[in-house]
């Protein structure tokens, strides 16, 4: 996949690390715009390093199996840079919910309110991680350099994002209670 590879490119050019470690940077960092499962991630380092876009150290571990800490190589960064200056299309829209929502009418309010609310549940957890992170390293954003800026912008995408899913899912919330409370009138 064209972004999971740019993805993991992207990782790598801002820390080395084993499969493991970018992995558990995808959930905390790119978690909001991009998901990859662990196997996902493994087969695409794969073929990075076929491309020698990325290369690895293999380091030995005493009763465990060997570890590889993989690198962005020249050539790598070289495609890095080249798609990083090339226009990427609008990612679709694909939101099953928001289809859901516009046939709202013919769904049981009570069992509607329910999925609102754990979707709910979902953003704000989102919400308070980003905003965890937004406090643990970027403290004070003006002063950050550029290489710093560029992923503070991109983690503002995220908290922006869930800050509006947060007030819709408030304004669905009190609808639907409404409409639940009229129904029992």
């Amino acid at each position: 996949n064209m972004s999971l590879r740019h993805a993991i490119m992207v990782d790598l050019w801002r820390e080395p690390g084993t499969g493991y470690e970018i992995a558990k940077r995808f959930q905390e960092g790119f978690g909001f715009s991009w998901k990859a499962s662990h196997p996902q991630i493994y087969t695409e380092l794969k073929k990075l390093a076929k491309l020698k876009w990325v290369e690895f150290n293999r380091i030995e571990q005493e009763n465990k199996p060997a570890k590889k800490i993989y690198t962005l190589t020249e050539k790598g960064l070289k495609s890095l840079i080249e798609w990083v200056n090339t226009p990427v299309e609008p990612a679709p829209i694909r939101d099953a919910f928001l289809i859901k929502m516009a046939a709202g009418v013919l769904a049981e309010p009570e069992i509607l309110i329910e999925e609102v609310k754990d979707r709910k549940k979902i953003a704000d957890e989102k919400l308070t991680f980003f905003r965890e992170i937004e406090k643990l390293y970027y403290k004070t954003p003006q002063d950050l350099p550029p290489d710093k800026y560029f992923p503070y912008l991109s983690l503002r995408a995220g908290i922006l994002t869930f800050e509006s899913y947060q007030a819709w899912f408030g304004e669905v919330i009190q609808y639907l209670d409404r409409v639940i409370t009229e129904n029992q009138a």
